[in-house]
């Protein structure tokens, strides 16, 4: 790997853990509040690409797991909150392939479609279902519609998300 590549990694790597200490927004009925962090994962496949990406959202998910940021711990990923952790690393696997894939035929709308998909369907769908495996629910309807709550903010994330993409591809330091 590149010294490079690293360094790209560890820029996202800091972002994400620097945005780990904005306030969530806890939703009263729900145990999982609301987090920026998922756009940075958006951002993270589209910016790194497959590898690169899923290797610094695995990274990022064992500094969460010690404990090092003075939150998170090994805890975590066996709570409600735990199915949206394990699917970040497998999100940006999947939007950082599927835009170098199409990458000569990206367009807003194309870039946007796929991290709609996996950026926000996805990790919500994998959330979900470990939330209804952790809460013991039979039943998957109720733990599902209640997750429409996050879907309108997660499309806005996932819109910019897609704009920041716009900005920035063009720096170095960011991009592929």
């Amino acid at each position: 790997m590149k010294i490079k590549d690293m360094t790209q990694m560890t820029l996202w790597l800091a972002i994400t853990i620097v945005l780990a200490y904005v306030p969530s927004i806890p939703i009263p009925f729900l145990p999982v509040p609301i987090v920026i962090q998922n756009m940075v994962f958006m951002m993270m496949g589209a910016f790194l690409g497959a590898k690169r990406g899923f290797l610094t959202a695995l990274l990022y998910l064992f500094i969460y797991a010690t404990g090092l940021l003075g939150r998170g711990g090994l805890a975590v990923f066996f709570s409600a909150s735990g199915g949206y952790l394990f699917s970040y690393p497998f999100a940006v696997l999947l939007i950082g392939y599927f835009f170098k894939r199409y990458w000569s035929q990206m367009t807003w709308i194309k870039a946007f479609a796929w991290i709609l998909l996996f950026g926000v369907i996805f990790i919500n769908l994998c959330g979900a279902l470990f939330m209804v495996y952790y809460l013991h629910l039979g039943n998957l309807v109720p733990i599902l519609v209640s997750c429409l709550i996050y879907l309108p903010g997660d499309i806005v994330k996932a819109a910019l998300a897609v704009l920041i993409f716009e900005r920035l591809k063009l720096f170095s330091l960011l991009a592929k």
